[in-house]
């Protein structure tokens, strides 16, 4: 069942009944809207006080294995293939077939809103640089196993459809299956099936950092990203997002320092 809580006080505020027995769910904060999915039937919620209410439910054609909100579409994982759904019209459109099986996980590569003359970054020792090319349009990020496939935004939800292996296709490669993306800026961090969180740069998609965390059980780590807001007037707004990693036993942040506020530490600890 899922429950919702102020994220301030951490106090319960409601709770969606009938979405007790689903094995995944989907959020989009702007319109305050929640699908979830129950084996073959997709439910959407909207947020009016004091609770969600529902609004439409939608048949699917098998169990998901994974869903993401995109604006007002919602992306949908099957064991061997990727559709676009749209909440309002409940068009279907297929996006790309998947040759294996595999945990299907998504993510959406929004523009970098980066003043690359503050790009100077390093998530412990890893030091990078982001030129002037890597703003980008909007993308999503579907795996296909050990490797993933950056597809236009705007194209997926106008119900383009993909193969892959076409010669203009941005692709990105993890060295283990993915569980789970998230985006902070400028980086992708990818939390891995070997226990692992593998940091790509965004502008490029080469990976610059692998970072192996101890956990009891693969099954037990989980990634969070989350913006400080106490920092929201701050012109370096880039610093504001962490990293929240769990495994199961203790909670850890990641946080990007920038390489110069290391050197000075270093320094005075001389």
């Amino acid at each position: 069942m899922i429950y919702a809580y102020d994220s301030q006080f951490y106090q319960q505020m409601a709770t969606i009944p009938d979405s007790k027995g689903c094995h995944v769910y989907a959020v989009n904060e702007l319109a305050k809207m929640i699908v979830v999915a129950n084996k073959k039937k997709l439910s959407q919620y909207t947020w009016q006080e004091p609770g969600f209410q529902l609004k439409k439910e939608f048949n699917l054609t098998d169990t998901p294995k994974n869903i993401h909100f995109v604006s007002g579409s919602v992306i949908v994982a099957y064991k061997k293939y990727y559709e676009c759904l749209d909440v309002n019209s409940g068009g279907v459109s297929r996006i790309i077939d998947v040759d294996k099986e595999h945990k299907m996980v998504i993510g959406e590569v929004s523009v970098l809103n980066v003043d690359p003359t503050l790009c100077y970054f390093c998530l412990p020792f890893v030091e990078t640089q982001i030129p002037h090319s890597a703003f980008r349009s909007d993308c999503i990020l579907l795996s296909l196993g050990l490797q993933g496939i950056l597809l236009n935004t705007e194209c997926v939800l106008s119900g383009a459809s993909f193969t892959f292996g076409s010669q203009n296709e941005e692709r990105i490669e993890w060295t283990a299956p993915p569980t789970s993306i998230h985006i902070l800026n400028p980086f992708l961090l990818t939390l891995l099936s070997d226990s692992s969180v593998e940091i790509h740069e965004m502008a490029t998609l080469t990976s610059i950092q692998k970072l192996q965390i101890s956990s009891p059980s693969p099954h037990a780590l989980s990634l969070a990203i989350c913006t400080d807001d106490s920092r929201s007037n701050s012109s370096s707004s880039i610093f504001q997002n962490h990293a929240y990693l769990c495994n199961g036993e203790q909670l850890s942040v990641l946080r990007m320092i920038p390489l110069s506020n290391q050197v000075r530490k270093l320094q005075f600890c001389k």
